[in-house]
């Protein structure tokens, strides 16, 4: 009996078993409604080595395909006819103009110096009156020095719609501000449920909001009445604005401006072109009517009548532009 304990208590190490043979796990006994045959069996590692894929020069044992290389980048496709029908220059607009009245089959007669005035002028008609299409608008931060009332500003400018002192009050964040003090302890005050009645005391975001509408509409009314303010006056011909009150101090505000489009840009605009050609018609035919001319088979020119198709689309054009542009713009402008 003390030979079989210390056989068993004695500590290794021991012999290692011999691998089973054929290179396998031993075969399990088939499990209840296993068929015979489906003995489950599996890999040993080898007993001279490290499983395939380990080790210090670990081979690919199952190597993983390359990626598929990304698809080149494609630029957008561009319609190459449309590109080429762009107008570019005052040289190829002058040459449309030319082509829409009838040449090269007809002789038209006009300027080269007469079209550069048309569409100068047209150019200066969209700028006035065509919103979104001939001006934008668009926002202008602007810095007022002390004892300055007159500043030149950038070409580009067609009016001057509003100017504002930014942050006369200061913000929520700002301690013993009026916005601080108006709105501050509205947002503090919001209780735990969205519904709330503004004529008991159950408070809830129905209540906030209500007093946050009525705290911004009050400020506003107090920034109009004891606000820091100034009159601008824009002067388009001398491309200069003008301030009042002259400022005592670095006053920083936001202005509301319309821009010009640069004029290129309205080459290809439909309204443009219509009423480009349709001023040159006017012209053109305008010269005509001074004379009776004949032409070959024994008709005749009628020019009253070319005239008045070419205006008829000029006033078409100029009605488009008004529907186009919001209320009042039109007239204002």
């Amino acid at each position: 009996m003390a030979n079989i304990t210390q056989e068993i208590t004695k500590k290794g190490p021991f012999p290692k078993p011999p691998p089973p043979p054929g290179g396998m796990f031993p075969m399990h006994p088939p499990m209840d409604g296993m068929l015979p045959g489906n003995e489950i069996r599996g890999p040993f590692p080898p007993a001279d080595g490290p499983w395939p894929g380990t080790g210090p020069n670990p081979g690919p044992v199952h190597p993983h395909p390359p990626a598929p290389p990304h698809p080149p980048f494609k630029p957008p496709v561009r319609d190459e006819f449309m590109d080429a029908m762009n107008i570019q220059n005052v040289a190829q607009m002058r040459n449309y103009i030319k082509m829409m009245l009838g040449a090269p089959v007809i002789c038209i007669e006009i300027s080269d110096q007469q079209l550069n005035f048309i569409i100068a002028d047209t150019v200066k008609y969209m700028w006035k009156y065509y919103f979104r299409e001939g001006n934008y608008r668009d926002y202008l931060v602007m810095d007022l020095v002390p004892g300055k009332s007159h500043y030149k500003i950038c070409d580009e400018l067609e009016s001057i719609v509003d100017f504002q002192v930014s942050d006369w009050m200061g913000t929520i964040n700002d301690l013993f501000t009026l916005p601080h003090n108006a709105l501050y302890n509205t947002v503090m005050s919001m209780g735990s449920s969205f519904t709330g009645s503004c004529y008991s005391n159950a408070g809830g975001f129905g209540d906030v909001l209500g007093h946050w509408n009525a705290a911004l509409v009050w400020l506003e009314q107090a920034k109009m009445d004891f606000g820091e303010s100034y009159t601008v006056r824009y002067n388009e011909k001398e491309k200069e604005l003008s301030v009042w009150p002259q400022p005592d101090h670095p006053v920083r505000g936001l202005m509301e401006v319309y821009k010009r489009q640069k004029s290129s840009k309205l080459f290809n605009d439909v309204i443009f072109r219509r009423m480009v050609v349709a001023r040159a018609g006017m012209i053109w035919t305008n010269a005509l009517r001074k004379y009776t001319l004949s032409i070959a088979g024994g008709g005749s020119l009628n020019a009253d009548s070319l005239y008045s198709s070419y205006k008829e689309e000029w006033d078409d054009c100029r009605e488009q532009i008004r529907l186009e542009s919001p209320l009042g713009f039109f007239e204002i402008a």
